[in-house]
């Protein structure tokens, strides 16, 4: 079988430019999916002055009457030029396995040859060779709509996730991924589940898959705050009701908290901020919760760095300091009070990272200027985070004592690696495969949390990806919040399998081939988190979480559980 990258197909690409895009697949696909109006007007005129170039894939063509389904592994992208792979049209079963509970996904493909039109996809009862049932409402159904991606270099791939069980219409030659997460209610019982997907659009024949799902034994465990964290940055909002939805949202993709400036008071009323928080305990979330109003952002130059009370040095004074912790000890009084889940002050990232040649002296005089700040901020009595971008920062205050937890933004290197033995860091930025990055590779190194860039698309510029779309009143997750779970979860699988292992020593169970091969699978995990690894099969996760699952049921049933 050919090899995948993680991004594309291996298929040479074109760029499109000038009036190619209004006859592309690209062009086709976006307007197939309702991206239009002045967003699609934009991209197209960026497209002929040649300020973006749109990629698109060249393959050998695939013709045929009708439609094919194909199937692709859920960590590839489908753009809307992929021509399948020949050994992935023609797929007939697919097997996978979940705990109860557990959101687990697959993707169809759809390669129409000519127009079609209605395209229903349905799901009957699923049932175990004991007669259980795993109802069709197990099967969530979704439609992944194409949209833009990238800066000056586009592609135009499935990027968001509309729940539906119909298709309007498909342009010939344009993919349509079908997303399908399969989640076993908790109550359901172990077995082998069978049944059938079926593809029918509208005056033309059906297609169908047959899906096989074991469902696991026993139901996955959620490690406490002070174990492990999935926190959305640039999140939450007073809108309360797109904030109950987007709660809802990423409950379901197992995150614990978001990093937020919702927490502050409006002058001294903390009827909002304590709204936010009601409706985070109400949608399950168990914490940690970071408070970004006393954040100090670096940037160009020293007095291009910013902070709750000006630019540069003036930052840095004792009616500053007054002021911020001020404030602090109102938020903590206020949270005291009202119960608030655990919460951390973001206090400082990526300070002195671009000062340059002869930024030397700027970049020693604000390294000793934050830790006054850190130290006051400190004395309220508050639990503290900082984010570095530099080596040299890192090393003077990664062991500061008035810093709680730390964080780097860029590769991993020894020094971070030996401070994640000693205090709680959290994982800034994520560039290898996502699931990965979220799952064992947390793992692997010990992290007590991860904050990946960032919950709301278009932050930083209109096409940048995020995590959760929010439109017609409902929180609509992305390809990435996806793949984002599936490490999640395989966290949660090898940390369920560490709590039993617990169990077992204390009853003198010997452990020793779960602990072998917990480290067999770490040993498999890359060194490097920022991109992809020389012989590393990313993937290889589902049998990795197999192995694991694996161990678990056997030292569950000397347990007698």
């Amino acid at each position: 079988m050919k090899k995948f990258s993680l991004l594309f197909v291996l298929i040479p690409a074109a760029l499109l430019c000038d009036g190619d895009f209004v006859s592309s697949k690209s062009s086709a696909a976006l307007l197939q999916d309702g991206y239009t109006g002045d967003k699609y007007t934009s991209l197209k005129l960026e497209t002929k002055i040649g300020k973006v170039n749109i990629a698109e894939e060249n393959g050998a063509p695939v013709s045929g009457s009708g439609f094919a389904l194909f199937s692709r592994n859920y960590l590839l992208d489908i753009s809307a030029s992929t021509v399948p792979l020949t050994e992935e049209f023609g797929v007939k079963s697919l097997k996978l396995f979940a705990a109860p509970g557990e959101y687990e996904p697959f993707v169809i493909g759809i390669y129409p040859f000519e127009t079609l039109k209605n395209i229903k996809i349905t799901c009957g009862e699923f049932k175990s060779s004991e007669g259980a049932i795993l109802p069709a409402a197990a099967f969530e159904i979704n439609n992944v709509l194409m949209r833009p991606v990238g800066t000056t270099f586009v592609t135009v791939k499935g990027e968001l996730l509309e729940l539906t069980c119909s298709i309007t219409s498909l342009t010939p030659g344009v993919p349509k991924a079908v997303w399908i997460n399969v989640h076993p209610p908790e109550e359901t019982a172990a077995g082998l589940y069978r049944g059938k997907i079926n593809v029918a659009p509208e005056g033309k024949n059906s297609a169908e898959i047959n899906v096989e799902v074991r469902v696991l034994s026993y139901k996955l465990r959620n490690p406490p705050p002070d174990r492990m964290n999935w926190l959305g940055i640039m999140s939450g909002s007073w809108d309360f009701e797109r904030q109950a939805e987007e709660f809802r949202c990423i409950r379901e993709h197992n995150y614990t908290g978001e990093i937020t400036n919702a927490l502050a008071p409006e002058g001294e009323d903390f009827t909002k901020a304590n709204r936010y928080m009601e409706l985070a305990k109400k949608a399950g979330l168990p914490g940690i919760f970071i408070h970004t109003n006393t954040h100090c952002q670096g940037g160009l130059s020293l007095e291009n760095s910013y902070g709750p009370n000006g630019h540069g040095l003036n930052m840095f004074n004792s009616e500053s300091y007054a002021k911020t912790a001020a404030l602090v000890t109102k938020v903590k009084a206020n949270a005291d009070k009202n119960k608030w889940l655990r919460t951390v002050f973001y206090l400082s990232t990526e300070l002195g990272s671009t000062f340059g040649e002869g930024g030397t002296k700027d970049f020693t005089i604000l390294m000793k200027s934050i830790e006054e700040y850190y130290s006051e901020i400190k004395a309220t009595g508050v639990e503290t985070l900082a984010t570095f971008n530099r080596h040299e920062e890192f090393a003077l205050h990664a062991g500061f004592p008035a810093i709680d937890w730390t964080g780097f933004n860029g590769e991993m290197f020894p020094e971070w690696e030996k401070s994640l033995r000693v205090k709680p860091s959290l994982m800034t930025f994520v560039g290898i495969d996502q699931r990965m990055g979220h799952g064992f590779y947390m793992w692997k190194f010990g992290f007590r949390g991860v904050r990946p860039w960032c919950l709301d698309p278009g932050v930083m510029y209109p096409r940048e990806q995020g995590l959760v779309y929010y439109y017609d009143k409902k929180a609509h997750p992305s390809v990435r919040f996806e793949r984002i779970r599936e490490g999640a979860d395989d966290y949660r699988y090898i940390y369920t399998l560490s709590e039993v292992m617990k169990e077992a020593e204390a009853k003198g169970i010997d452990t020793k081939e779960a602990s072998n091969m917990i480290n067999l699978i770490m040993g498999y995990i890359p060194y490097n988190h920022k991109k992809d690894t020389p012989g590393v099969d990313y993937l290889k996760q589902d049998e990795y979480r197999g192995k694991i699952a694996e161990e678990t049921i056997k030292l569950l049933a000397k347990l007698g559980k």
